[in-house]
């Protein structure tokens, strides 16, 4: 999924998500500026 949030990103879509730990794939997407939330919450959605 982060490579697609990358390409919406670039689209101009406004993009945001979580992941249950950071790893290499959210530090990538924090770099281009999509707010990633670490941990499965239901107010994240």
């Amino acid at each position: 999924m982060s490579g697609l949030a990358l390409i919406m990103k670039g689209l101009g879509f406004k993009v945001q998500g979580s992941d249950i730990s950071s790893n290499k794939n959210v530090e990538r997407l924090k770099k281009n500026k999509i707010k990633v939330y670490i941990g499965h919450n239901i107010k994240n959605i």
